[in-house]
Order: C-alpha cells, then sequence, then structure tokens
C-alpha cells in the first residue's frame, strides 16, 4: 500500500522537488499543499488558521513534510512569528489529531549563523540565528521537539543548507557551495527520512550535499543512510571569478565575505534590513574559508 505524503509548499522550489522525486519513484501518494487554489487531485488548499480543515486535510496521511514558509527577513512580527510560527502550531496540532506519524520540518542552516567558519558545528549545537528568518526557524523547530516528547509523534528537523532556484542545481555564490543541497541529494535524504524506523520519535539532522570544506559537521546523517552524490567544491574555482546574486544592489559574495557561517544574514537587522556599518565591522578580520570537515 502506497504511503500518502502530504508536502505543504507543495509548489515551491524544494517541495516540488520532493513530490516529483517521490512520484517517480513510485510508492507514495503525493498531496501538494498550498496557500493558493488546489485542483481537487493533488494540489489542495492548505487552511492553516482552520484546525478543522487542517485535520481533514492530514487524515489518511503517513508523513507530512513542512516546507510552506514565509522566508524573506522583513515583517518579523506579521510573518514570522504571526505566520510561520502560528502555521507551524496549527500543522503539528492537526497532524497529532489525524494520527500523522511523522512531521519532517525544513529547518536551515541559519539557526546556526553566528558561528565562525572553522568552528565545530554539529547537529546537537546550540541554537545561534542570525536572522528574523531563522529565529522563527528555531521556534518551529521546538514546535517539533515539544510533540515528539509530549505526544510521541515522530519529528524530525532537517537544517537545509542552499538549494538553488534554477534547473541547473547548482551552487549560487562561493558561500553556497559550503552548504549546497543539490536536487539529487534532496530526493535521497527526504525518501530516506520517510522510510527511516518509524520507532525513532526525533531527529535533528543537517540537509546538504557532501561538500569539500562543510561548514558543518554532516556525519550524523548516516544514521539514516543517507550518502549524497554531490559536492559542491567542484563549482568553487568558477564561483570565485563569477559575480554571486544581487541583494538589494549588493553583490552576495561581498555579503558573505566575514567569518561567520550565515553569510547575507549576518548583516541584517531585526527588520530584515541590510546594516553596511555592520558589514564593514565584522568583515575587517576576514580570512580565506577555513575547513575542519
Amino acid at each position: 500500500m502506497n504511503k500518502k505524503i502530504l508536502i505543504t509548499g507543495g509548489t515551491g522550489r524544494i517541495g516540488t522537488c520532493i513530490a516529483n522525486g517521490l512520484l517517480k519513484r513510485g510508492g507514495y501518494d503525493v498531496l501538494r499543499g498550498t496557500r493558493g487554489e488546489g485542483n481537487g487531485k493533488d494540489l489542495i488548499h492548505l487552511q492553516y488558521n482552520d484546525l478543522d480543515a487542517m485535520t481533514q486535510a492530514c487524515q489518511g496521511v503517513h508523513t507530512i513534510v513542512h516546507m510552506g514558509y514565509y522566508m524573506r527577513n522583513d515583517q518579523f512580527l506579521e510573518k514570522h512569528i504571526g505566520e510561520n510560527t502560528v502555521n507551524a502550531y496549527y500543522l503539528y496540532e492537526a497532524a497529532r489529531l489525524a494520527g500523522v506519524k511523522r512531521v519532517i520540518f525544513g529547518s536551515s542552516n541559519h539557526v546556526f549563523g553566528f558561528y565562525q567558519k572553522g568552528d565545530p558545528i554539529d547537529s546537537n549545537a546550540l541554537y545561534r540565528p542570525d536572522s528574523p528568518y531563522a529565529l522563527s526557524k528555531v521556534f518551529v523547530e521546538t514546535i517539533g521537539r515539544y510533540y515528539s516528547d509530549r505526544y510521541g509523534i515522530s519529528c524530525f528537523n532537517v537544517r537545509i543548507g542552499n538549494f538553488a532556484t534554477d534547473g541547473n542545481s547548482q551552487p549560487r555564490d562561493i558561500r553556497a557551495s559550503y552548504v549546497w543541497l543539490s536536487n539529487e541529494d534532496c530526493v535521497q535524504l527526504f525518501t530516506k527520512l520517510i522510510e527511516y524506523d518509524e520507532s525513532c520519535k526525533y531527529l535533528q539532522m543537517f540537509g546538504m550535499s557532501g561538500n569539500d570544506g562543510c561548514y558543518f559537521d554532516t556525519s550524523d546523517n548516516a544514521v539514516v543512510g543517507y550518502v549524497p552524490k554531490s559536492n559542491g567544491a567542484v563549482f568553487r574555482e568558477q564561483l570565485r571569478h563569477t559575480p554571486g546574486r544581487v541583494r538589494d544592489g549588493i553583490d552576495s559574495n561581498t555579503l558573505t565575505r566575514h567569518n561567520f557561517v550565515g553569510g547575507y544574514n549576518n548583516s541584517m537587522t531585526i527588520h530584515g534590513d541590510f546594516d553596511l556599518e555592520y558589514l564593514a565591522k565584522i568583515s575587517a578580520d576576514y580570512k580565506e574559508e577555513p575547513s575542519i570537515y
């Protein structure tokens, strides 16, 4: 019997990648959740602030992959607290009421963004969020921890690195090459997590490819049988001679020339603006990318 999988943010970059990968593999009935209009078939409208509607949407679901998220760093109170964290509560509570076995949350490497490059950062490191976005990710991770401890739902938090926005599936700038997650590895990782031992009630891990010099210790990922095939380092020399993404008129390679692992997020205020004075301060003692893994 196929496992029924609900992917929130099912029309987004990562949600689409996972959905397509699961369908190609076979053995799954995949529902893609969206805040837009559904199609009455595999694409369903999710009403996050309606617990009854969310519980109905979760009926018969084995695993929820939670990718639906407001990702910009502005509107901290309105979006990150008012939507991201509140929506997560409704989702986990609906999962409990509907008897969902597992919830896999697409968290972010930015929950550790204020560690310095070269610091030992494994999956059990203390949080050091670097931005409004990361603050809300921390809160949602702890919702999963609570629902695991209190109600026995299997809850996994995956701190995703950098996922490409285009069909080429390659890192977008120099920093991304250290924390990149390729399309192929993304599908493999989430398939492994869906299929992992149902007696496991909690996991926290990194969602990254096998990148040489990775800022994070990803060795714990092997516990679920995940063996990444891609390596962002093969693009690094090319990226050193290529302009990065432009963010508010500033090249992303400039925004990441400092010693913190969070990249451009480290120079943002709580309101989501770039603080160029602070960026100059933290860039003053920049060293070339160290590697300890």
